[in-house]
């Protein structure tokens, strides 16, 4: 029995959200012989959960990095602290970078969030690569597609600590405003800093990434780690590729990505997924 780790954005998912009919088919096939499938997305548990609903998977859940684990039930949350969560929302909104909060009850954002990301992409529409202002215009749709979110007008008059935080998107497409943000969070050791998309920092627990998750995940299901199997194609899988007995980055995955892999798959629209699981599961 494998644990079979995968990535949603840019690996599962279709540039157009969907999953493939042959990526479907291979994941079930993959259960049909007793390997066990788990779901290791930077995405909220809420949005995940309601995309294995949709189209009937069975699978575990690695949410927010590593920063919620639950198969059937919660097995295991890291919360950030009240404050430390105040002082993100404030370092970032001091950058005008705009935040997202990862809650027990979905994602909260400012009503106001969409309007000033449009904005910010439009000034740059002359010097951004269209393949890259193509990716960020993705990037807002997907983000404000989320499920569920509850829009609030000042984070300020909102209490955090009922709400179990457990990971802080920041995002800009200006890059002098990532780097201004993440200067001032150097050298930090109380959070967890990666990057699953290309305008986005994202911020959980010290101990959150998708690593941690998947060896969570293994021990829990007693699976040992040489019985791992991680997909991916972002920053933020390069965790779980370190310890998984099988890594494996898409072709869509930048260079960095995918030279922290042991093999490389197809693209995420041409079922890379279906294809790895294929070589590296399923007919070995």
């Amino acid at each position: 029995m494998k644990l079979i780790a995968i990535d949603l954005d840019g690996t599962l998912l279709s540039e157009d959200g969907t999953i493939s009919k042959a990526n479907l088919d291979t994941l079930s096939e993959a259960q049909k012989q007793g390997h066990r499938l788990a779901i290791c997305s930077g995405r909220s548990h809420h949005d995940i959960l309601q995309i294995l609903r949709k189209y009937n998977i069975k699978a575990s859940i690695i949410s927010g990095n590593g920063g919620v684990i639950y198969d059937k039930a919660l097995i295991k949350r890291l919360v950030l602290p009240d404050h430390t969560v105040k002082e993100m929302i404030d370092l970032a909104e001091h950058e005008q970078l705009f935040c997202e909060l990862y809650t027990n009850e979905g994602i909260i954002m400012k009503q106001s969030g969409r309007s000033m990301l449009e904005e910010e992409l439009a000034e740059q529409s002359k010097t951004l690569d269209s393949a890259v202002k193509a990716v960020y215009s993705r990037e807002i749709t997907n983000l404000f597609n989320q499920h569920p979110i509850r829009f609030i007008a000042d984070f300020r008059k909102t209490d955090f600590s009922a709400l179990q935080i457990y990971k802080i998107g920041a995002i800009s497409y200006q890059k002098t405003k990532r780097d201004r943000f993440m200067a001032k969070l150097e050298g930090r050791h109380d959070i967890s800093i990666t990057s699953g998309s290309l305008g986005t920092v994202e911020i959980g627990h010290p101990e959150t990434n998708k690593g941690h998750g998947v060896s969570f995940l293994a021990d829990y299901f007693k699976i040992p780690l040489e019985h791992t199997v991680a997909i991916g194609d972002n920053f933020n899988d390069i965790p779980m590729f370190k310890l998984a007995g099988i890594s494996i980055a898409m072709e869509n995955a930048h260079d960095d990505v995918k030279n922290c892999a042991m093999h490389v798959t197809d693209a995420q629209n041409q079922n890379g997924v279906a294809k790895a699981i294929k070589e590296y599961v399923l007919n070995c």
